[in-house]
């Protein structure tokens, strides 16, 4: 049994020997190092695509850096804007607050002005009546207080004065008025030639009632 196990041994080493010192092997070692030879102008064609690639590449970064910067001026714009709007929103309803408050208010005083107007109305009505019986209760005072005076007719007169008819009308009597110039002296006619009547003066004037 020892003996098959070295012939194995022997045998195993002899076939090692033969594939190192196979030419097989070295033509396929031949043709792999040909393979690298080949493979090397497709690396250096890559190597050389490389540059291209990173230009479009660094483009496409540069545009959308670009639409990025835009983006988020306008995001900030849109936000500036929102908060005007918001404040504004603020505002608005600040003041709507304020003119309803204003409207319940003015018309709570219409309401107390229609309840005194009503009130008004009806004091009117009130004084009205009570001055429309202040007059009648008047004018029943005076129709009392009044006597009742019949005119008489002219029958009536002729029959209470039949003796009035056939009076004559005593006539008045002329009052004697007094002369303030009655104890004067008469008349005197003035005497001389008629050059001395002539000269009129005061000594020769007489004075008539």
């Amino acid at each position: 049994m020892s003996t098959k196990k070295k012939v194995g041994i022997s045998d195993l080493l002899r076939d090692e020997a033969q594939k190192v010192s196979d030419p097989n092997i070295i033509e396929v070692q031949a043709e792999d190092v040909t393979d690298a030879v080949s493979q090397s102008p497709s690396r250096n064609t890559l190597s050389a695509g490389k540059p291209q690639s990173s230009d479009h590449s660094q483009a496409k970064i540069t545009s959308l850096e670009s639409a990025l910067a835009q983006s988020q001026k306008r995001e900030t714009e849109l936000s500036q804007t929102i908060a005007d709007l918001q404040k504004d929103l603020k505002f608005s309803q600040t003041n709507v607050e304020l003119l309803q408050k204003s409207l319940a208010a003015i018309e709570q005083l219409k309401n107390e002005l229609d309840q005194q107007l009503v009130e008004v109305k009806r004091d009117n009505l009130r004084l009205a009546e009570a001055n429309i019986q202040l007059s009648e209760q008047v004018k029943a005072m005076e129709a009392a207080k009044a006597p009742v005076v019949e005119e008489p007719t002219s029958s009536q007169l002729v029959s209470q004065n039949p003796q009035n008819q056939n009076r004559a009308t005593p006539r008045k009597q002329p009052v004697e008025q007094p002369y303030p110039h009655r104890d004067r002296n008469p008349y005197a006619r003035p005497t001389g030639s008629n050059e001395q009547l002539q000269r009129i003066n005061n000594r020769n004037i007489g004075w008539m009632d």
